[in-house]
């Protein structure tokens, strides 16, 4: 763009220090104007070419300066904290669910669960019986050897009963021992009554004698012809029990797999397969001999005779001797035994005739509730 001259010449006057355009004019009177020194009154010529007014579209010029970038000032960069790292939470997977199981039909009944066999316990945990105290003992007269014992329980009183039976014992050879028992000691009337069965035998013909307590358990030498624990049996019994321990048959083996039907009238109340003696297994798994009701008293009076007779330094020979399976479980069996069959008067007799040989009684015949009294382990 072109500028005038003129305007270049107002444009040097001003800057040499001359008046302005403004401040070199003043009022006068009369409404004239007063021209001021250094002012040129000469009109501007007004057939001069004026600059047009620049085309803001047209842009700058060829000869107009490069305006400079303008400078921005340096602006800090913000602090961003760090934002920790998380794990992405796995996603949870449902569990897949149980497929139902197919109901039965209508149609077709549901067999039952077969019911499954009690199996006794291979190590059970043994009864330890109580030894009732004084006030439960029947009232019985302590008279004659027994007198002053009304009291006894426990050790004093199997030191006492060891001394009756054995101070003044009679013993006899094992061959008369045998032949007084089949002739005298369990003869009535020239019968003898088998001890397992009832059986009345004449003279005793085909029995022979079994020992309650056995030989191979300590039954030997003095004590093997003792009468106390002696009794006429058959053969086969005598064989079927062998050295078993006596208990209570749950599951019989002989002389069958089943109990006898009965046919007695001295068994139990309510008991009938207690008619005859049976060999098995008991609660416990453990082979037993159950003799029949009529003869479980006397057996169990006569064992634990032998426990006190034959004890060392008269203390009771532990039942562990004669039972080692479950010795605690016996004598409860035993103490029970002698309470449910007491002492009868053919037993008594019996008590009575072995004295007149051997010269002393069974304790526990005469007075069975000394057996409560003591402990025999």
């Amino acid at each position: 763009m072109r500028i005038p001259a003129t305007f270049l010449a107002i444009l040097a006057l001003g800057c040499s220090g001359g008046p302005s355009l403004v401040d070199r004019s003043r009022d006068v009177p009369g409404g004239g104007r007063a021209d001021l020194p250094g002012w040129d009154p000469a009109p501007l010529d007004a057939d001069a070419p004026t600059a047009p007014e620049p085309d803001p579209a047209a842009g700058p010029g060829p000869d107009a300066p490069e305006p400079e970038p303008e400078s921005r000032p340096d602006v800090p960069e913000p602090d961003v904290p760090e934002i920790p790292e998380t794990a992405e939470p796995e996603p949870d997977v449902p569990e897949p669910e149980p497929e139902p199981e197919p109901e039965p039909e209508h149609d077709e009944p549901v067999p039952e669960p077969e019911p499954v066999p009690d199996v006794p316990d291979p190590d059970p945990e043994p009864d330890v019986p109580e030894v009732p105290d004084a006030s439960s003992w029947p009232d019985v007269e302590y008279v004659g050897i027994y007198a002053g014992l009304e009291s006894a329980t426990g050790q004093s009183l199997v030191y006492a009963l060891c001394h009756l039976v054995k101070d003044s014992y009679n013993g006899i050879s094992y061959d008369a021992a045998g032949d007084l028992i089949m002739s005298a000691i369990d003869s009535y009337g020239g019968q003898v009554e088998e001890i397992y069965t009832g059986d009345l035998v004449p003279k005793g013909k085909g029995l022979n004698v079994e020992h309650s307590w056995p030989q191979s358990k300590g039954a030997t030498g003095e004590a093997k012809a003792d009468m106390f624990h002696l009794f006429p049996a058959w053969p086969n019994y005598n064989s079927a029990r062998g050295n078993i321990p006596y208990g209570v048959v749950v599951w019989p083996n002989w002389p069958s797999s089943s109990f006898p039907s009965g046919g007695c009238d001295d068994h139990f109340p309510g008991h009938p397969e207690g008619c005859d003696s049976v060999r098995g297994e008991d609660a416990h798994g453990i082979d037993v001999f159950e003799p029949r009701d009529a003869s479980k008293g006397n057996v169990a009076r006569a064992i634990l005779y032998f426990s006190v007779r034959y004890g060392t330094g008269c203390k009771a020979k532990p039942l562990s001797v004669f039972d080692p399976a479950h010795p605690v479980v016996t004598e409860e069996i035993l103490k029970d035994w002698n309470r449910s069959d007491p002492p009868d008067d053919r037993e008594r007799d019996r008590n009575d005739r072995i004295e007149e040989v051997q010269n002393v009684r069974n304790p526990f015949i005469d007075h069975p509730e000394f057996i409560d009294r003591i402990s025999f382990q």
